[in-house]
């Protein structure tokens, strides 16, 4: 998705590519905290359940189900263990280089 962004020093309107900024504050919001749009977010509480045990890999598919139901195309998903701890890194498609219909 390009939107149109400018702030406030620059009154220039630019068109920028937003959907890493779309994806982190869809990772960063409880589903359901928000009143105004209960969809938006992921479910965080139900994978830290105690009772739940799930595999890495259930929870990147997750995380991919929810940016693609967002509109958002992903290019690549690697597991990435690192002392430990496994890290998920998601690469999001760039629609700066494509054509989009305004």
């Amino acid at each position: 998705m390009l939107d149109l962004t400018g702030g406030l020093k620059n009154n220039d309107l630019e068109l920028k590519d937003t959907n890493i900024y779309r994806a982190k504050n869809l990772f960063d919001i409880q589903q359901g905290s928000l009143h105004y749009f209960q969809d938006w977010g992921i479910d965080l509480e139900y994978f830290f359940s105690p009772d739940l045990k799930f595999q890495n890999e259930s929870f990147a598919t997750y995380l991919q189900q929810k940016i693609t139901e967002w509109g958002m195309i992903v290019e690549s998903v690697k597991e990435i263990l690192n002392n430990f701890l496994d890290n998920i890194s998601i690469k999001i498609e760039s629609n700066i280089n494509k054509t989009n219909m305004i």
